[in-house]
């Protein structure tokens, strides 16, 4: 599919950082290219739960020595099984085609994302559900174009909604 798309697409298709570009890209950096969204996932989202050590630890005391190679090698089970989670999610794309999300990297952000710093990562593409913006429009309307300021957005439509239309957020 990536072979396809660098054929027919060609130099419209971004393959690479631009160069010259640092930091966050403007619209002007790819006016007229084509972007390719990928979905992203946080390195905690990747991680495992972790587990209440309370409810496992005994009340007889141990070495402090102790205690920092259990910690260490915990940590290392987490780091272990945050790589087999991130394999299993590098897994449902195509590693060519995960390179080709440079600048459009997909997050859907939960609640009130409008109040929240979005950090990571640095090109991310906010993924709205046309629901969640819907309930936020009435209170959040300035908040949301402030946003919009800073990060690219998409309203993807309700799963029921038949008709293929742009929402229209003036009617909400």
């Amino acid at each position: 599919m990536v072979k396809i798309m660098s054929e027919i697409w060609g130099d419209k298709l971004v393959q690479a950082e631009i160069e010259g570009v640092e930091g966050m890209v403007s619209l002007k950096h790819v006016r007229g290219r084509i972007l390719l969204m990928v979905e992203w996932h946080s390195p905690a989202s990747r991680a495992p739960p972790q587990h209440d050590s309370s409810s496992s630890s005994s009340s007889s005391s141990s070495s402090d020595e102790n205690e920092d190679d259990g910690g260490d090698r915990r940590q290392r089970d987490i780091a272990l099984a945050g790589e087999q989670a991130q394999k299993q999610l590098d897994s449902r794309i195509s590693p060519s085609l995960a390179r080709l999300g440079i600048y459009a990297k997909s997050v859907k952000p939960q609640g009130d994302f409008t109040a929240q710093s979005i950090t990571e990562p640095l090109h991310c593409l906010l993924n709205i559900s046309e629901n969640a913006l819907s309930k936020l429009l009435p209170t959040r309307l300035e908040a949301l174009i402030e946003k919009g300021h800073t990060h690219q957005t998409r309203v993807y439509p309700r799963g029921t909604r038949v008709q293929s239309t742009n929402l229209n957020p003036l009617k909400v």
